[in-house]
């Protein structure tokens, strides 16, 4: 999935982009685990995490890209979440 885009963020990639790319794991991850038939109460627990999540992941991706354009290896980190924080991040 987001394999090396992880695997980059451990070794050289800049403090920002090492943040983003947690909470837009952390966004993928937690929006793979909705359920319309979980507890109500989980469902509002999860949606607050999401929107935490993806909304920040949101924000930060369209920062960096702009920071980072003229870095191919950061660019190519940030298109591996590009569709998935767009979908996941749209409530913010």
């Amino acid at each position: 999935m987001c394999v090396s885009g992880v695997a980059y963020a451990g070794s050289t990639s800049p403090r920002d982009v090492q943040a983003f790319i947690k909470n837009a794991d952390l966004c993928v991850h937690l929006a793979g685990e909705w359920d319309s038939d979980l507890p109500e109460q989980e469902q509002k627990d999860l949606k607050l995490s999401m929107d935490k999540y993806c909304g920040a992941a949101k924000k930060q991706l369209n920062k960096l890209s702009i920071k980072y354009k003229k870095n191919a290896a950061v660019q190519k980190t940030l298109s591996q979440y590009d569709d998935s924080v767009k979908l996941y991040g749209t409530n913010q």
